[in-house]
């Protein structure tokens, strides 16, 4: 069976390496590929579910471009809005109006949400999430999954990465995916001390199953469900 190949990809990759700080840098970099040397780094298009890379070589997209494109790419539809938005105007000084409109029919969509933020990338939507636990619980603690990616913040990453330091995640704890009795002994050891979990999206399905005790109220929380179910 003939399988594909990359080498203009990997030109282009050892062009990237003297311009840019690895070549590839955050959730697209190839360092977790084993071998990289087997897959594409670099995309030419993408039409509908695939993506085509610039070698040629075609693809079928389930990651959905890590999410948004969740309708596919090039999608009529979505494409005309944008460009009817972009010729009213393309990232104003101030707010356009339309965020007012997407926040309030989101708050109407989506139950037991009151609120609506919007950030550039899920790594400052992360950040927020867990300066808002802070803010609410009092507590320091985070727990997270060994291995999963949470963004670029010296506190996102693993003891030991480049330009980190001990005290960034000296409040991490760091639990194996899918190792359920392992999240239960952090929340059970660090009961009055854990503000949050956090976990990346394509690994909600352990989260599913979990439910943990409001200590100071004796009330249950579920994960995804809403604020008012409960309170």
């Amino acid at each position: 069976m003939e399988t594909y190949q990359y080498p203009k990809s990997q030109e282009l990759f050892k062009r990237a390496a003297s311009v840019i700080p690895c070549g590839i840098y955050g959730h697209f970099s190839p360092a977790p590929l084993v071998p990289a040397t087997s897959y594409p780094f670099y995309t030419s298009k993408a039409e509908g579910a695939r993506f085509w890379d610039v070698d040629g070589n075609e693809f079928i997209d389930y990651m959905c471009a890590y999410g948004p494109m969740v309708l596919g790419y090039n999608h009529p539809e979505i494409d005309k809005a944008a460009m009817d938005q972009i010729k009213k105007g393309n990232c104003t000084t101030g707010a356009p109006d339309v965020m007012v409109e997407l926040a309030e029919y989101m708050v109407d969509l989506i139950s037991g949400m009151d609120w609506v933020f919007f950030a550039k990338n899920g790594g400052d939507m992360t950040n927020y999430a867990t300066m808002i636990a802070r803010d609410a619980t009092g507590r320091k603690k985070t727990i997270m999954i060994r291995g999963g990616y949470h963004g670029v913040s010296p506190w996102m990453q693993a003891p030991g990465h480049h330009g980190t330091m001990e005290e960034d995640s000296e409040n991490i704890i760091r639990v194996k995916w899918n190792d359920f009795s392992a999240v239960e002994r952090a929340v059970d050891e660090n009961r009055m001390t854990l503000q949050v979990l956090l976990q990346p999206p394509i690994m909600f399905l352990l989260l599913k199953t979990m439910s943990f005790r409001k200590t100071d109220t004796g009330k249950r929380w579920k994960p995804f469900a809403g604020k008012r179910e409960l309170f």
